[in-house]
């Protein structure tokens, strides 16, 4: 049986979206830079089937989506200076912030353990969901190692059969979103995106 799909102008995504995930479902939905796949980062069954629909190897862990830098802080240890000054540069937006995270969380979303990737995205829809049901792992919208999927009909190709819900939001243009870690000083650039190294570097250079 193949996914629902619902436009993002329709009045009823919002409610459908939280549903599925209530429900420990996967959707894929339009984010500020491409479309990804996000669950309920503390169903532990519904990130196990993000890495299953996507190969992702459980080494790499999956982002979080929250809606702002107070959600964040429910995951980490600490929200320092340096969280601050970049979460209140550039969320919502196209950075991934990697930190320490705490060791009490219930939630399996590979990598190490140790730390983990969170962004607040640019997107109004997606900042409710949070808000509503709580941060929701993430990851590009594409088999592991393939391009990210920009468009609803090459969505429904790839992986119309693997999720529960497919927001339509019309073609993303957008870049990845830049990552970078703050777990070690000085900070580190993991992948360039959307965000130059030189605005990084901007506020890195006010805080350390």
């Amino acid at each position: 049986m193949g996914s629902t799909v619902v436009s993002s102008s329709s009045p009823n995504a919002y409610e459908l979206l939280v549903q599925v995930l209530r429900e420990g479902g996967v959707a894929a939905v339009p984010t500020d830079t491409v479309y990804g796949l996000v669950a309920d980062a503390f169903n532990t069954s519904a990130t196990a089937r993000i890495f299953e629909i996507k190969g992702r190897p459980s080494d790499l862990a999956l982002p979080i989506f929250v809606s702002g830098l107070e959600q964040a802080g429910t995951l980490l240890t600490r929200v320092d200076s340096l969280m601050v000054a970049l979460a209140e540069r550039f969320w919502p937006g196209a950075l991934t912030i990697v930190a320490e995270c705490r060791d009490d969380l219930e939630f399996a979303v590979g990598g190490d353990g140790n730390s983990i990737g969170v962004r607040a995205p640019a997107d109004h829809l997606l900042l409710a969901v949070c808000e509503e049901v709580g941060p929701l792992a993430s990851t590009s919208a594409n088999r592991h190692a393939s391009s990210p999927l920009r468009d609803v009909g090459a969505l429904v190709t790839e992986l119309g059969n693997d999720v529960s819900l497919i927001i339509d939001g019309g073609p993303r243009e957008g870049l990845a979103s830049t990552v970078i870690s703050i777990v070690e000083r000085p900070p580190a650039i993991l992948r360039e995106g959307a965000i130059s190294n030189q605005e990084l570097y901007s506020v890195v250079a006010t805080v350390t």
